[in-house]
């Protein structure tokens, strides 16, 4: 429902408007002889449009448009008068922003037209109004929720910041007693987040495992490189590098982050750097084997293990990819079957099923444990036919002896 309020000392004039909105069931009318009642009326009803008289008694129409405009701006302001000169079209335009002017005499289509005019107007100015109000409130939740994500990204660089602190005064201090040094990052990175955590300890003792059981001398970095992986590598954290950027900045993290930006690449050469083959750090090669292992399916080892016997030489170092499955098949479900092919077999693997050509020839039949020579004559025999031959196999009990 709308409301037209009409301002005019003529009762004649009021009750003729009042007529021409009688048949408009979304409009009430409602009137006043002059401004002083007009004003005690917007005190206590919402009004849309008003069309006021120019020459009323004590206060004209402008006057009053003019405080109008200065208390109620929603409402449409209408002037209506018999004077059109240029300076009652000014002051009012200037002090009372009107909407429109009707010039006595008016016919009632006119008038019709004029108050419908404005209240499309004015439905179209609330709608505009309303729209910006949702969208400044959208901005605020916006801005508040931008501020908390700020905050937090903030205190977790803080934290992150105070461990590699902490961590840094400590290997100072502790130069000469590595291991005491690794379990005491072991255990800050746990209380930092208990997944990633667990993932780093496993990440790093299989590593230590594994160079104990080939001879290798790590670097005083590369512990440090192995644990942290998780937690500031883009790959484990959904691209985000400002961890690696932040450890790359602090003093004497530097070569750590290298090693861990180093085991982003592939053996092919296809990761971000493009770094192929030797190229990369060969403590990089071993940490990428080490963590896909453990990251990739932490649930379940032995689809790490297909996945990187299927991928060597395209994402992984064929020599340590392959040392490093032997020496960590212990912890793994030896029953566990997978398809392998003849570049990728290993001595101790079991045969899973018959191997046979395609006339019906029994190369070798299910359960016969492979060695090197056995392996070397199935290469052989696969180059001879020009044919690709795979394998079903698991790891056997004395696979990796």
């Amino acid at each position: 429902m709308n409301t037209l309020m009409i301002v005019d000392d003529d009762d004649m004039i009021l009750s003729s408007i009042q007529l021409i909105f009688s048949d408009d069931e979304n409009m009430e009318v409602v009137t006043a002889s002059n401004a002083r009642d007009a004003g005690a009326i917007l005190t206590r009803k919402t009004v849309d449009v008003i069309i006021a008289d120019q020459h009323m008694p004590q206060i004209s129409g402008t006057e009053f448009l003019r405080f109008v405009h200065e208390h109620y701006p929603n409402i449409q302001r209408i002037i209506l008068t018999g004077d059109a000169s240029q300076k009652t079209t000014i002051n009012a335009i200037n002090r009372a922003e009107v909407f429109r002017f009707l010039i006595k005499p008016c016919d009632s289509a006119e008038i019709l037209a004029t108050v419908h005019l404005a209240l499309e107007i004015k439905r179209l100015r609330d709608a505009n109004d309303e729209l910006n109000r949702k969208v400044q409130a959208q901005n605020e939740i916006l801005e508040k929720n931008n501020a908390i994500l700020e905050q937090t990204v903030a205190d977790r660089t803080i934290q992150l910041r105070k461990t590699l602190d902490a961590l840094r005064k400590q290997n100072t201090a502790l130069k000469e007693q590595r291991t005491s040094v690794v379990e005491l990052m072991l255990a800050l990175v746990g209380q930092y987040d208990l997944v990633k955590g667990r993932m780093a300890r496993q990440i790093w003792e299989s590593i230590r495992f594994f160079a104990e059981k080939t001879g290798l001398v790590l670097s005083d970095e590369f512990p440090f490189a192995a644990m942290l992986k998780v937690f500031v590598d883009p790959a484990s954290v959904n691209g985000d590098d400002t961890f690696l950027r932040l450890l790359s900045s602090i003093e004497g993290f530097a070569s750590i982050a290298g090693l861990i930006m180093g085991a982003q690449e592939n053996y092919n050469g296809t990761g971000p750097l493009g770094s192929k083959g030797d190229a990369v750090p060969m403590e990089a090669r071993l940490l990428r084997v080490a963590s896909d292992f453990y990251v990739l399916n932490p649930d379940n080892p032995a689809l790490s293990r297909n996945y990187i016997l299927n991928q060597i030489d395209k994402l992984y170092d064929p020599e340590i990819a392959e040392k490093f499955i032997m020496t960590c098949h212990d912890g793994l479900d030896t029953a566990a079957s997978f398809t392998v092919d003849i570049e990728n077999l290993l001595p101790g693997m079991v045969i899973c099923q018959d191997i046979q050509l395609k006339n019906g020839a029994m190369l070798m039949p299910t359960g016969t444990s492979l060695n090197i020579a056995m392996i070397t004559q199935l290469k052989k025999l696969q180059k001879l036919l020009n044919t690709k031959i795979n394998i079903f196999a698991e790891l056997g009990k004395n696979f990796g002896t």
